[in-house]
C-alpha cells in the first residue's frame, strides 16, 4: 500500500507546473485592487478571495453544492479583457467512481456598474482533475484524482467590465452517488488577460 501511495504521489504535478506563463502578446489584467464584492448566502467572502489572490495553490471550497453558489468579483475599476484563465483544482473527492468537487459547468456574467443588470458572457464546460489508479499486488488498486496543471482558457468577446459574476452550475461529481456526497464546489484561481 505504501508503494502504491508513493507511486500516486509521484504522479501529482509539482506546484511550479501550475504557474501560468503568458503567451506572447497577452497582457495580464492586474487584479491587485480586485476584491470579492458578494458571495451567496452561507458562503465565506474571505475564503472566496482565494480565487483572486494570485496563488494557484490556494483553492476556495464552497460550503454548499445544491444552492449553486455565486460570487461577484469587483475588479476595482473598469477593465478590458478577452481571455479568462481558470485553475480548476479539487479539494474533495469520493474516489474515481464518485467524482470530485472541481467545477465542471460555469456561467460567467459581467457588468460595468453595480446596480446594472449583469450581461451573460457564456456558459462553459471546463476540464478538471484526471482519475488515476495504481495496482496493489494481491489487494486490488488505489485510485484518486490528479489536478491538471493546464488551466482552462476561455476566450470571450472583448469585454469592458467592473464586475464579474461566476455562477457555479455543476461539478465533477459522479452520477450515481448519494446526494449527500455532493457537498461542495472548488476553484483555485481566476486570471484575466487582454490580447
Amino acid at each position: 500500500k505504501e508503494e502504491a501511495s508513493n507511486k500516486l504521489g509521484s504522479m501529482i504535478p509539482k506546484e511550479v507546473e501550475f504557474i501560468f506563463k503568458n503567451p506572447y502578446g497577452w497582457k495580464a489584467v492586474s487584479l491587485s485592487s480586485a476584491n470579492i464584492l458578494m458571495v451567496s448566502e452561507g458562503e465565506d467572502k474571505n475564503e472566496a478571495f482565494k480565487i483572486i489572490d494570485g496563488k494557484t495553490n490556494t483553492t476556495w471550497q464552497t460550503k454548499s453544492f445544491y444552492k449553486k453558489p455565486e460570487v461577484i468579483i469587483d475588479l476595482g475599476s473598469i477593465q478590458k479583457f478577452d481571455r479568462i484563465v481558470l485553475y480548476n483544482r479539487h479539494t474533495n473527492n469520493r474516489g474515481t467512481a464518485g467524482g470530485n468537487n472541481a467545477i465542471k459547468t460555469l456561467e460567467l456574467s459581467y457588468s460595468k456598474e453595480l446596480n446594472s443588470p449583469f450581461a451573460l458572457l457564456g456558459k462553459y464546460e471546463l476540464h478538471g482533475p484526471k482519475p488515476a489508479c495504481v495496482r496493489i499486488k494481491d489487494v486490488g488498486q488505489m485510485c484518486t484524482f490528479i489536478d491538471d496543471p493546464e488551466p482552462n482558457i476561455i476566450e470571450t468577446p472583448t469585454t469592458d467590465a467592473r464586475y464579474l459574476k461566476l455562477s457555479f452550475k455543476d461539478a465533477f461529481w459522479g452520477d450515481s452517488i448519494p446526494d449527500s456526497w455532493r457537498d461542495s464546489f472548488s476553484l483555485s484561481e481566476v486570471m484575466l488577460f487582454n490580447k
